[in-house]
């Protein structure tokens, strides 16, 4: 079971930045093939299906598919510490701490842990500032 205190949470927040670029992409619709690139994350829209790969995957995609759109290159920060899906805050504190430096926070909650896409560009900034949220005393934490 994982965590749900949220000083606890920040606390133990340790942010390690994943060595591949991510990109964001958009297909009118997902197949079994698609599957087999292994994407991070697949979210079945109304509009489309968003698809987050790395850019082997990404290359692989161009050859074969209809892709709708692609974003800019981003890097996936995973909040090492065991959170609970049921955690209250976690992710309004790490997107608050990113958003006051004028860092997008594109975050997805897996089971055990969470994954915060920021711009790759601004990604050695946004561990600075998770490691610094991480560092807060109790009082400014919440």
């Amino acid at each position: 079971m994982g965590e749900t205190n949220l000083h606890h949470l920040l606390r133990n927040l340790s942010p390690v930045l994943l060595p591949d670029a991510y990109f964001f992409i958009s297909l009118p619709k997902v197949s079994h093939e698609l599957l087999a690139l292994q994407p991070f994350a697949i979210i079945q829209e109304t509009e489309g299906t968003t698809l987050v790969v790395n850019e082997q995957s990404l290359e692989a995609l161009k050859e074969n598919n209809h892709i709708q759109q692609i974003s800019a290159p981003y890097r996936a920060i995973k909040l090492s510490v065991h959170s609970s899906l049921e955690a209250v805050g976690l992710t309004a504190a790490v997107s608050s701490a990113l958003a006051k430096e004028s860092i997008a926070a594109n975050i997805i909650a897996g089971f055990y842990h969470d994954y915060c896409f920021v711009p790759a560009l601004k990604a050695n900034e946004a561990i600075q500032i998770l490691e610094k949220l991480q560092q807060q005393p109790k009082d400014k934490l919440t």
